[in-house]
């Protein structure tokens, strides 16, 4: 099964992608899948230039090894980009770069060579004899690549050693800082993690939350949906709270529906700081309150504040047919505009109505889904 995908962007450009496992079984005795990969790569032509783009845990050591050398002879000028992580066999293929490129929040990986077998104590110990030739292959290919000392090197793969772009470039891993870009999650994370002794906890590649802000009718969706990217994550409070409540009743935020969207805020600023693979999250609200911030920390943010003016905004109230409760929202963005911030509410700024509405059984609908959501 191919691990790998060729294109050819014209007679004297093409790429390489190698995004996820480096190859599912081992290339050891394996004449037909390495040859496969030379002839995909031949089928690329007289190209000048190759790019490589790396997002990889790792995999078989001798499919790292025999793609390195590859690439090694090839003559184009090759340009690697480790998209997010270059682990184990992935970040040997990374050395055939002419030029290696990382983002910051980038990763690349070294280690010794491991294996899993089974035998008596002659295979053993032929098989630690083979790893231990493995590791000095190793060194030696990092050592030519970074201009660093076997020995230092052989010293960074014993203890497992795992570099951020700003390393990799310090110690002659990389070449190029660049900013961070989208990509695709990368497949088998959590089986290779589980097995490296040194891992870093799995973090998300979220390069920002932006949080924009501004009365209703002001544009905030329209900006972020002309804005925002495939693997980015939005936050709508409005629209959140409306498709839960089907109705346009101002009041409705403070029922348990509220609760249930700011811990769904709370979902999403979490997964930011966590988990992958979201880019960039979206929080779209009226005001960016202490709350809201505090939450926050810890992340690249940036805050978005809608221009748009009082008058603008009652206008674009009035045309908008999906705004029912016309009077309510005029009120709302009367006050907004009255007060330019409100009290803190747990991060949203709606006003509360003079008389609520009687949601009692709602009420006890959203309280035992909260209750569902936060146990999750």
């Amino acid at each position: 099964m191919k691990f790998w995908e060729f294109k050819a962007l014209s007679e004297k450009k093409g790429e390489l992608y190698l995004y996820g496992e480096i190859s599912d079984t081992s290339w050891f005795g394996d004449e037909i899948t390495p040859a496969q990969f030379q002839k995909d790569l031949a089928k690329l032509g007289d190209i000048k230039d190759l790019d490589v783009f790396i997002n990889s845990p790792g995999g078989d050591v001798f499919a790292g090894i025999a793609i390195y050398n590859m690439l090694k002879r090839h003559p184009a000028q090759k340009v690697v980009h480790v998209d997010g992580i270059a682990a184990s066999a992935a970040s040997i293929v990374a050395m055939a770069g002419d030029v290696i490129v990382m983002p910051k929040a980038a990763t690349l990986m070294i280690h010794n060579a491991w294996a899993l077998a089974a035998g008596n104590k002659e295979k053993m110990r032929a098989l630690a004899d083979e790893l231990e030739r493995l590791d000095g292959q190793l060194a030696g290919i990092y050592s030519d690549r970074t201009g660093q000392e076997k020995s230092k090197i052989a010293a960074w793969m014993e203890e497992e050693r795992w570099m951020s772009g700003a390393e990799a470039l310090a110690d002659g891993f990389a070449d190029e800082i660049e900013e961070s870009k989208q990509i695709a999650a990368c497949a088998d994370t959590d089986k290779y993690f589980a097995q490296y002794k040194n891992a870093p906890p799995m973090r998300a590649m979220v390069e920002s939350v932006e949080v924009v802000y501004g009365p209703p009718c002001s544009g905030k969706s329209t900006y972020v949906q002309d804005n925002m990217g495939e693997s980015d994550i939005t936050y709508d409070y409005d629209r959140l709270i409306k498709a839960m409540t089907m109705q346009d009743k101002r009041g409705v935020e403070k029922t348990a529906a509220h609760e249930i969207a700011v811990g769904i805020r709370g979902l999403i600023i979490n997964r930011a700081k966590e988990e992958t693979p979201i880019r960039k999250a979206w929080i779209i609200t009226r005001w960016p309150t202490d709350a809201l911030k505090e939450k926050l920390e810890g992340l690249s943010v940036t805050m978005k504040r809608m221009d748009t003016d009082r008058d603008t905004c009652l206008a674009r109230l009035d045309a908008d047919d999906t705004r029912e409760d016309k009077a309510g929202w005029r009120s709302i963005i009367e006050q907004w505009f009255a007060d330019h911030s409100t009290p803190d509410n747990g991060g949203e700024s709606q006003p509360v109505a003079d008389k609520l509405p009687d949601l009692t059984d709602q009420r006890k609908h959203f309280t035992a889904t909260k209750r569902k959501l936060l146990e999750v």
